[in-house]
């Protein structure tokens, strides 16, 4: 499974890439059928946030590790490279950019935009 990343380089530049998550089959519910999971991961948080219609989020770095599950609208991410990309419910971001000026955040909905925001260990 991939993961879409949003990370700072050595000059505090945003990025996207890509996290590579591998699955394996496992018997993880008996006596539903195996499933395709990844590995566990730590998290020390997590939070649901929703965002008013039309919220734009100026140029700012995260403020920790997190790793963001859509759930509601359309959310425009600009990175400081100047890649562009839109996330929807359904779709994940881990957002690594602590450092630097990070990125922007806007919603394009004229309805409000939810989010499940997981917070990860450094």
């Amino acid at each position: 499974m991939t993961v879409a990343r949003l990370y700072a380089d050595a000059d505090g530049v945003t990025h996207f890439g890509a996290v590579e998550l591998p699955l394996e089959t496992k018997d993880f519910t008996p006596p539903a059928p195996p499933i395709d999971i990844s590995a566990f991961q730590p998290a020390a948080r997590y939070a649901f946030l929703t965002v008013a219609p039309g919220w734009n989020g100026i140029e700012h770095p995260a403020p920790v590790r997190s790793l963001f599950v859509f759930l509601g609208g359309r959310w425009e991410i600009a990175v400081g490279d100047g890649e562009v990309r839109v996330f929807g419910p359904g779709e994940t971001l881990l957002v690594e950019d602590t450092a630097g000026p990070g990125h922007s955040t806007r919603l394009l909905d004229d309805a409000p935009g939810s989010a499940l925001l997981i917070q990860l260990p450094d």
